[in-house]
């Protein structure tokens, strides 16, 4: 074979080699994809020949619920700044966001006594009220303005939380088409007149604004008792009208006025202590349908601010008391040995709210058998 023979032979082979080697590196075995897991911040995994690429995408956005809710509160109270407002708050922050619920002060988006009827329809999703606009309908709601019960803040969470007294209300919302949310408690409702009360004696006649079972503990001394809306008693208190009247806490009675027309706060308060003279609830649909941590961080932040409103009303109370006074609002006060009379008016009271139904005499017995153990009265329910 002739030199140049081989060495044609020799570049034929040596191409061959080469066209071999690039095939073989080009062709590898076949691999599987990683499949994608879906989370907060997902990672995705592309498998193509010979190269894998990762790519991490962003957090994903939560659902969001809103919810309107309409209060009974001016924009300047307490209740309103330092209770619903944090309420609101403290709900968004501890869901993340995924619930948000938008306060209304009074009157926006629907008359304050139409708050539980725009609830229980769906127009609005959720209400911060007051219990005894529904007693037309659920009695049991005027013990949240009975005079002469409970005492303290103890008492007042003894009662809603231990024996029961709001899981018993919350029954009675649910079948208005409600969820109760929380009962808020407030201290100290006072009567105040135009006139000096030092004594029983002196109610005897006297003309009072009141409302509920507060009207029947009057009526039960021999007072003079009418209902008047609260944005009148300025006026009925100036006129005569009215010679006394019970509405709100003082903070609440000082921001409408009162103190100008109405020179004499009587002790003792009627209510030393309200059991749920406030109120937070929602359409029963639509709590249905919030998922169950958030539903566990609703009734956490309601549970805080039934404290949180006790605490701001007194120390509201503490400095609208002291305005007053300045202004020329004095105590007047009926002695500790006619108490016994207050306590039997009160109990008229008692008696007739437990007249109105099987649940409103059931939740009287459960107030009237806790002050029974703690000696506040030897009243019982039947």
């Amino acid at each position: 074979m002739t030199k140049k023979r081989l060495i044609l032979i020799g570049g034929i082979c040596l191409a061959l080699i080469l066209v071999l080697t690039l095939i073989c590196g080009c062709t590898q075995p076949a691999t599987t994809g990683t499949p994608t897991t879906k989370t907060a911040t997902s990672t995705t995994t592309v498998t193509a020949p010979a190269k894998t690429i990762t790519v991490t995408a962003g957090p994903e956005e939560p659902e969001v619920i809103k919810w309107r809710m309409q209060t009974g509160y001016g924009p300047t109270t307490a209740l309103w700044t330092d209770v619903i407002v944090p309420f609101c708050e403290d709900i968004k922050s501890a869901s993340g966001g995924r619930l948000v619920i938008t306060p209304y002060v009074s009157g926006t988006l629907c008359p304050d006594s139409d708050a539980f009827t725009s609830v229980a329809s769906g127009t609005i999703e959720a209400a911060a009220s007051f219990p005894t606009y529904m007693m037309g309908f659920m009695p049991e709601t005027a013990l949240s303005d009975t005079p002469f019960m409970l005492r303290t803040l103890s008492d007042v969470l003894e009662v809603q939380y231990h024996l029961g007294f709001e899981d018993f209300m919350r029954e009675s919302y649910a079948a208005n088409g409600v969820h109760l949310m929380g009962l808020m408690a407030t201290p100290s409702l006072y009567m105040m007149s135009t006139k000096e009360i030092n004594s029983v004696e002196d109610i005897v006649g006297l003309k009072v604004r009141t409302v509920g079972a507060l009207a029947i503990f009057f009526d039960a001394l021999n007072a003079s008792t009418v209902y008047i809306p609260g944005s009148e008693v300025y006026t009925a208190l100036a006129t005569g009208t009215v010679e006394a009247a019970t509405w709100g806490t003082p903070e609440e009675n000082l921001a409408l006025g009162w103190h100008e027309v109405a020179k004499y706060i009587v002790k003792p308060a009627v209510e030393p202590a309200t059991l749920g003279m406030k109120d937070l609830y929602v359409n029963l649909d639509v709590w249905n349908e919030l998922p169950s941590d958030l539903q566990t961080i609703v009734g956490v932040c309601a549970e805080a601010a039934n404290t949180r409103a006790w605490h701001v009303c007194t120390h509201a109370d503490s400095l609208a008391l002291e305005e007053m006074q300045a202004a020329g609002v004095n105590f007047c006060s009926i002695p500790a040995e006619e108490y016994p009379i207050l306590a039997e008016a009160a109990s008229s009271a008692w008696d007739d709210m437990a007249s109105k139904s099987g649940r409103a005499k059931a939740a009287v017995k459960i107030i009237t058998d806790y002050m029974r153990s703690q000696g506040y009265t030897d009243y019982q329910v039947d």
